[in-house]
């Protein structure tokens, strides 16, 4: 039977504290269904109610829980485990002390609790700012306070004027692209099914072409020339209905706004995140915990939770900002990989190298990223190994050309969880925007 760690153990106590210490009900509710659980009775029968500090919820628990016997601390060991399967810190400390846990959260499923946890960050760090301006303290923030919080606001607002106008390209891209793109081919034939898709389609460009010079027409310093170029594509797309040489060109002009314009937001909105001055938060929240209004150990409770879940935010943005650059250089080797594939005569030596580095930057991405990798891919992979192996150089191209199809779809998947990131994180707006109309 394995050794059951000490519940009274400060680290363990502050890390439960800070992670169902954000001062809402829920928070409490939580804790309260993973003691209940291991218990069979509530927190408010036998330790008390939410308006009580959650670390002295908890250490009251623990003494309780410990007082059953070692089958029950290790019960709630791994009742937190899996409630807070994306907290970095308890994992930390259950790898230490109590390390026949761990597999219940395998480490995949850990980062992907961990990456997923971001709503509930701002959530907290919201309700928090909240608090902040419902208690009036919105008047008493300085020059410098307003200054920093302004900063945030101008990274998130950025934020979202790229991510909204890579929204709108990506839905072209997956939706009318994805339908009309098939027409570009020569032997297009304009039957009655395809002039009612290319009509269709049509309204769904126009649609979107509203849309962007609307969002376009609010912002300052930004290059609208290619919108003109969607118009004109949208025109030659809608010529196509009785032109098919007009149609492959509306298409073809089409192909290459999005593959310009979607890079070019995507880099954008990489780059706004990367300079939201999450700091700037938290030294406002830390200074905040020092005026007297914050002296109840609930409030500071409150305040060092989401402090702590700032840094935690910024932490996970990062960790997913990297993993983004990463597959940056892959998706450049995936590009060099498929120009030699389009040679007549693709060299085998060539082909050979770019997929050794290749090899070398998955090997590193499956190890570091197991959350974001697709099982096909290693799949795809040993296809790759044993047709380079193999004689007949057919065999290798056509296995390479399909572990680019499967490798650009990771590389989506990463970056739509960026965005996924980035869309949580604008959240942070509402609260901050409402502290500085007030100040």
């Amino acid at each position: 039977m394995a050794l059951a760690p000490s519940l009274q153990d400060e680290a363990l106590q502050t890390i439960v504290a800070r992670a169902y210490g954000g001062g809402r009900r829920q928070d409490y509710l939580a804790f309260n269904a993973v003691f209940e659980g291991v218990m069979q009775a509530s927190l408010g029968m036998l330790v008390g109610g939410d308006d009580e500090p959650m670390l002295a919820l908890v250490d009251g628990a623990f003494r309780l829980v410990e007082a059953e016997g070692p089958d029950a601390v290790l019960k709630i060991v791994a009742a937190l485990f899996l409630d807070l399967s994306g907290n970095r810190d308890l994992r930390l400390w259950v790898e230490g002390r109590c390390p026949e846990v761990l597999a219940l959260v395998p480490q995949a499923d850990f980062l992907a609790a961990e990456r997923g946890g971001q709503a509930e960050r701002v959530a907290v760090i919201s309700s928090v700012l909240d608090g902040i301006r419902e208690k009036g303290l919105s008047q008493k923030i300085g020059q410098l306070a307003r200054d920093d919080l302004g900063l945030v606001d101008q990274n998130l607002r950025r934020l979202g004027f790229a991510k909204r106008v890579h929204d709108i390209l990506h839905t072209v891209q997956t939706s009318s692209y994805a339908e009309l793109g098939p027409l570009l081919a020569s032997d297009t034939a304009l039957t009655f099914e395809t002039v009612s898709k290319i009509r269709m389609h049509v309204w769904s460009l126009k649609l979107a072409l509203g849309q962007l010079e609307e969002h376009l027409a609010a912002a300052v310093d930004v290059d609208r020339a290619w919108v003109e170029d969607f118009k004109e594509a949208i025109g030659q797309i809608e010529k196509g209905q009785a032109d098919p040489e007009a149609l492959r060109e509306g298409l073809f002009t089409l192909r290459g706004i999005l593959r310009m314009q979607l890079i070019a937001y995507d880099q954008q909105i990489v780059a706004a995140a990367d300079r939201i001055p999450f700091n700037d938060v938290l030294k406002f929240l830390q200074d905040n915990a020092k005026l007297e209004i914050f002296s109840s150990p609930t409030a500071l409770q409150a305040l060092d939770a989401a402090s702590h879940e700032l840094v935690n935010l910024d932490l996970v943005l990062r960790q997913t900002l990297a993993l983004h650059r990463y597959w940056q250089g892959v998706d450049a080797e995936l590009w060099l990989l498929e120009r030699e594939l389009e040679a007549s005569e693709p060299s085998r030596a060539m082909l050979k190298a770019h997929w050794s580095t290749l090899s070398r930057a998955l090997d590193t991405l499956r190890r570091t990223a197991p959350d974001m990798w697709d099982a096909n891919m290693d799949s795809a992979r040993l296809y790759v190994d044993e047709s380079l192996a193999a004689a007949a150089p057919g065999a290798a191209v056509s296995a390479l050309r399909t572990f680019v199809r499967i490798g650009r779809l990771q590389f989506f998947g990463v970056d739509k969880a960026v965005l996924d990131q980035c869309n949580r994180i604008s959240a942070l707006r509402r609260p901050i925007e409402e502290l500085l109309k007030e100040t």
